[in-house]
């Protein structure tokens, strides 16, 4: 995981987790709301970017909410 957090920082990506609800609970539950809170922090890296979380239901559909700091600036050309 930190390789994809440093490599996020130098790019200006976003990184976001994504975990599946095979059970095809199409919310954010509980859990996933105070496993978010820790996750977050350790995610989100430096003060200009967001950081993800992403749901995941059989059928492929995709539920993603994020944590906006900043303005997220350029992308850097080495990326």
């Amino acid at each position: 995981m930190e390789i994809t957090i440093d490599q996020a920082s130098v790019c200006g990506d976003a990184v976001i987790a994504v975990h599946a609800h095979p059970g095809g609970f199409f919310a954010f539950s509980g859990a996933d709301d105070k496993s978010d809170r820790v996750l977050m922090k350790s995610i989100r890296h430096g003060p200009d970017r967001t950081a993800g979380s992403s749901i995941m239901i059989p059928s492929g559909v995709m539920r993603a909410r994020g944590l906006m700091t900043a303005t997220v600036s350029g992308r850097s050309t080495s990326c």
